[in-house]
């Protein structure tokens, strides 16, 4: 479901007709989707209850709070989001960031400012209780314990509750989003929860 390159459109598909059909008809429903996102009327405070956009697989990439992982997230923002039609329409992708250092104490005032000022910018962030990746001095590089990622499970089925699938990846895992929200159609019709 995903590679290390963009691979080819749906036009240049290998698999027959079928994955063809499937682009189509998953390329209407993302045409009706953005439509319907664009006549959306802004909240308002006191309105009642504000309508979250309803998308069909989230993605969770975790990544760090240091540069270079900020050039990380930025590499994705140019590169990967424009490739795909449906990122931001039926899939969203998110960056987990913990709100605990690997020591469990909370950020320093710059950083929790920088992490703020970008997800007002981009919106595509996920803070959780949990601590960054562990510095053990015997492991090399910071490594993730899984907190992270056990912390956005648990905020992600909330959050986006009528998500069909949540997904966790790589920040270097380049998915072709079309083809992944096209073979997921299939399993998403069947009742009771999916696992795989």
């Amino acid at each position: 479901l995903s590679s290390p390159a963009p691979g080819p459109g749906p036009s240049h598909s290998s698999d027959g007709g079928h994955y063809e059909s499937v682009a189509h008809s998953v390329g209407a429903v993302h045409a009706e989707t953005r439509a319907s996102v664009e006549r959306r009327p802004a909240p308002t405070a006191g309105a009642g209850t504000v309508k979250m956009p309803v998308y069909f697989a989230v993605i969770g990439f975790p990544v760090g709070i240091d540069q270079r992982n900020r050039d990380r997230r930025a590499l994705l923002r140019e590169l990967w989001y424009p490739e795909y039609h449906n990122l931001g329409v039926t899939i969203r992708a998110e960056f987990i960031i913990g709100l605990l250092t690997y020591k469990g104490d909370g950020h320093s005032p710059d950083i929790v400012q920088g992490l703020y000022e970008e997800h007002r910018l981009f919106g595509d962030m996920a803070f959780v209780n949990a601590r960054e990746a562990t510095r053990d001095p015997y492991r090399g590089d910071p490594k993730c314990t899984g907190e992270k990622i056990v912390a956005w499970f648990q905020q992600v089925v909330v959050v986006h509750r009528e998500a069909k699938f949540f997904l966790k990846a790589d920040w270097d895992t380049w998915i072709h989003t079309v083809r992944l929200e096209a073979h997921l159609r299939q399993p998403a019709l069947l009742s009771g929860p999916a696992y795989f």
